[in-house]
């Protein structure tokens, strides 16, 4: 019988031998025999080549003398393994919080898997929604290909089918190399997504995510969207039944109100920033090990701030980091991330805590206070609003 099976798949057990024959001559510093065996396996079954396509890296970087190139921590213990997820409303500054918790090289930093515009290779499932929401009903189609994500496991081939311009071929690349090196290195996964902000309690209970949630002040984050003309469709959270079961049903009113008035970027915004900073305060509540941060404290005191963060997530404040995060938040920076370049995350942090308010009048400030008021007051005083 055993025979049998091994001569119907032969293939793929010669492929699987000659995978296991590369890892222990790659183990045992023989690169060049490592690449050949990598090779065979090419031949006989693509895919299982490519599930090591880190170590086939390194086998190359060291054949070229280079293996010094090798990520930082390549073989530092890891005190804390469990992935991270960085969320919050989008504009809200969490680019910036990844980007800083990624400094040092620790961590391998994964954008927005739950974006509707992610990319295959990166995360093999379709997302249907903006702020996409799963929970133990839903999870049947989220959770396999979170495991893969979260091991590093780069689908190589679906992503080559799925590219369509320049800008998605060099996107590969970046993804690639992130997934690689990660590997490579070892290095602890940050997810950062604020499309995963209402299923924050999912990645916690069944992904072990340590969770950090930014908010950012209402008229900020207002201000963001009215800058960028991003309005949002209501339709996207009132078409996901769970969602609206478990934590939005108050506001489907106010949301079907929203849905009549397609351009009041002010209204929706309000309303959007209502509802997540709602659900992230019952949130907290229920899992007090959240970390809520606020993007205004971190940009004051960006040092401070990140070094408290980084102990509580158990990620080494070195020298480098503390040089990082000055580069990126420096008075030297600019005021005003450019709208060719909206996801930059070079800026003049305590200057650019001010720029809502040249960009909105003082009657738009009101109607978002008032539209806010009820949740706002949770996290922000009135000399906040000054």
């Amino acid at each position: 019988m055993l025979g049998e099976i091994v001569r119907k798949h032969s293939r793929t057990v010669q492929a699987g031998a000659h995978r296991l024959d590369a890892r222990y001559l790659l183990d045992g510093g023989e690169p060049g025999l490592a690449l050949k065996a990598y090779g065979r396996v090419l031949a006989l079954r693509p895919g299982f080549a490519f599930e090591h396509l880190h170590r086939i890296t390194f086998a190359l970087l060291s054949l070229l003398g280079l293996s010094w190139m090798r990520p930082r921590g390549l073989y530092r213990k890891i005190s804390n393994t469990r992935p991270i997820l960085v969320t919050g409303p989008h504009r809200s500054g969490t680019t910036w919080v990844g980007r800083m918790l990624s400094v040092n090289g620790d961590v391998a930093y994964i954008s927005e898997p739950l974006n509707v515009w992610h990319r295959p290779g990166v995360f093999d499932a379709p997302v249907a929604h903006w702020y996409t929401y799963i929970c133990k009903d839903n999870e049947g189609i989220y959770l396999a290909p979170f495991h893969q994500t979260l091991k590093l496991n780069y689908h190589f081939w679906k992503e080559i089918k799925s590219l369509r311009s320049l800008r998605d071929l060099l996107r590969m690349f970046r993804d690639l190399s992130i997934f690689t090196f990660g590997r490579l290195g070892q290095r602890r996964v940050l997810l950062k997504d604020p499309f995963a902000i209402f299923s924050t309690p999912w990645f916690a209970q069944r992904l072990d995510c340590e969770v950090v949630i930014v908010l950012r002040h209402p008229a900020a984050f207002v201000s963001s969207l009215k800058r960028l003309d991003w309005p949002f469709d209501f339709e996207d959270i009132l078409a996901q039944p769970l969602l609206m079961r478990d934590w939005l049903e108050p506001f489907r009113t106010e949301m079907e109100a929203a849905l009549t008035q397609p351009r009041d970027v002010i209204g929706q915004g309000s309303l959007l920033w209502r509802m997540i900073c709602y659900v992230t305060h019952k949130m907290a509540e229920q899992y007090p090990n959240f970390h809520v941060v606020r993007h205004e404290e971190f940009s004051l005191q960006p040092i401070k701030g990140f070094e408290r963060l980084y102990g509580q997530l158990e990620l080494p404040f070195t020298s480098r980091v503390k040089t990082g995060i000055l580069r990126a938040s420096s008075a030297q920076n600019p005021q005003e991330i450019s709208l060719d370049s909206i996801y930059s995350t070079n800026l003049d942090s305590a200057a650019n805590l001010e720029n809502w308010r040249q960009r909105l009048s003082k009657d738009e400030v009101t109607r978002i206070r008032s539209l806010t008021q009820d949740v706002a007051d949770l996290y922000y005083r009135d000399e906040d609003w000054a």
